[in-house]
């Protein structure tokens, strides 16, 4: 006689939603994928995060923060004019309150992007 069919209940377990390079929370750079490091419980990139940059609790002063490879530096501008208080961010225009990003990704990397928050950790040791 073959068992009964219970019902499965499933569970949505918010922690295994998070990804690791993103406002999850972390306690420890074991926590985080190779490469990235805890700050202030979130997993970052030290060479990209401006609000990082070079080491937890780095910020960058400029409004127009960009961190390049651990160092505070103006965002890169590829030739495109920006209006009213935007900034120039690679090949787009960033609002005041983004961030510009170079982020390290598998494949061919493009030029740096605005995020709102954060910063994406990537894939700092991607080739």
């Amino acid at each position: 006689m073959a068992p009964p069919d219970l019902p499965v209940e499933v569970v949505d377990d918010p922690v295994d939603d998070v990804m690791p390079d993103g406002p999850g929370p972390c306690m420890s750079d074991d926590d985080c994928d190779w490469g990235l490091s805890c700050c202030a419980e979130r997993c970052v990139n030290l060479n990209r995060d401006p609000a990082h940059c070079g080491g937890c609790g780095n910020v960058c002063p400029n409004v127009r923060r960009y961190c390049d490879m651990g160092s505070c530096a103006a965002p890169p501008c590829d030739g495109v004019t920006c209006i009213g208080t935007q900034y120039c961010c690679g090949e787009s225009c960033c609002e005041m309150d983004q961030i510009c990003c170079f982020v390290e990704w598998p494949g061919p990397w493009g030029p740096p992007e605005c995020y709102d928050d954060v910063c994406p950790g990537g894939c700092p040791g991607c080739d």
